[in-house]
């Protein structure tokens, strides 16, 4: 009986090869992409983060009987130039005007004017007047021979401020003694503070009397 011999198909050697290269490929461009995607959200990521710190809070104060009062900030000046030197004005007239029994009264209500700093030490400055005209019996006033000027703006400290110069007489009067009126020049810094602080959002942190000699006594 004759024998019939089968031939089998040649295998190709190339195309497992081909199949691996294209297997690497793919994996290539996936790991590729994948990496990217990554970068991507990465990158995303850090930008939500900034946009996050950096988020807008409006920051308000309240006071004791739930008034909302806005925060200024204090290297800002807030107010003008103009109302700095009405404010002088009007501190100086109630800095300089005690009497020998409404004293504790007056000097109270012009420490409104200063910063617990500044009022601390008005009422040191002002204490050996206020010691003279109790033992006297004396009023204390004051006369303001010009309008206030502002020599000097800027930041101080951290927050803004103004020197202001005012020419002024100092008067003690009594029912049997009147002193001879004494001309000064008023140095005032008034310093930015905050509207629970003051209200006016000002107010003077610090006092000097000069002798005036350019002007007679």
């Amino acid at each position: 009986m004759a024998t019939q011999t089968i031939q089998r198909p040649a295998s190709s050697t190339s195309t497992p090869a081909h199949s691996a290269a294209d297997q690497v490929s793919r994996l290539t461009r996936l790991v590729t992409l994948l990496g990217a995607s990554i970068i991507i959200l990465v990158i995303g990521l850090c930008i939500a983060i900034v946009f996050v710190v950096k988020d807008h809070h409006e920051v308000i104060a309240v006071t004791d009987d739930g008034r909302v009062v806005p925060v200024i900030p204090l290297d800002t000046p807030y107010v003008s130039d103009a109302r700095v030197l009405g404010y002088v004005d009007e501190c100086a007239r109630k800095i300089f005007n005690h009497d020998f029994v409404h004293w504790r009264t007056t000097l109270q209500e012009s420490k409104t004017c200063f910063t617990q700093r500044g009022g601390d030490a008005v009422e040191q400055a002002l204490a050996p007047w206020i010691s003279d005209i109790v033992a006297r019996e004396l009023t204390m006033s004051v006369s303001i021979a010009d309008t206030p000027v502002i020599v000097k703006r800027g930041i101080f400290d951290g927050s803004f401020a103004w020197r202001v110069q005012a020419p002024i007489s100092l008067f003690r009067r009594g029912t049997r003694v009147s002193d001879v009126p004494r001309p000064f020049m008023l140095e005032v810094v008034v310093r930015r503070v905050s509207l629970d602080e003051n209200p006016r959002g000002i107010a003077i942190d610090s006092l000097q009397l000069v002798p005036d000699t350019t002007r007679g006594g």
